[in-house]
């Protein structure tokens, strides 16, 4: 069996920078059988991106992490602990998940920079919320400083 964790910040569609993320869905899929879906929430000091060194609790038993965007470090570090990392610009959970199991979706690097921020870091989602925002007629209400976001 395969654990694979799908970055789902706002509970419906694949969402961008995986180490900020605090909202995974995770399914087991394997042997010609698939589990449910499960939520799994981090708090803050839990991201990817908070714990330098391993993995946050929730994420211990992940094989593959699938999100629409992350780091080259992320990358690294993931692979480091057996973890793939699998970039994709595919929106919605089902259909992400379908296109891994069907071999669809591959191990690649990440996005180049794609936009430098006020604070000096960079942003790699290549317009990946903008196209979220354009295909969802209910955003989410939820905000980063929420718990359950």
């Amino acid at each position: 069996m395969t654990t694979i964790a799908l970055t789902t910040q706002n509970r419906r569609h694949v969402t961008p920078h995986a180490g900020r993320c605090r909202h995974f869905m995770v399914k087991r899929v394997g042997d010609g059988c698939e589990g449910e879906w499960e939520s799994r929430a981090l708090a803050k000091e839990q991201t990817l991106f908070s714990c330098a060194e391993g993995l946050p609790d929730a994420l211990r038993d992940v094989d593959v992490i699938i999100t629409a965007s992350a780091g080259p470090g992320l990358q690294a570090r993931l692979a480091r602990h057996g973890v793939h990392l699998v970039v994709t610009d595919i929106l919605l959970p089902e259909q992400a998940l379908a296109a891994w199991r069907e071999g669809h979706l591959e191990v690649r690097p990440p996005l180049p920079a794609a936009a430098s921020r006020a604070d000096g870091g960079t942003c790699r989602c290549a317009g990946h919320n903008e196209r979220i925002a354009q295909s969802d007629p209910a955003p989410s209400r939820r905000t980063d400083d929420d718990p359950k976001g």
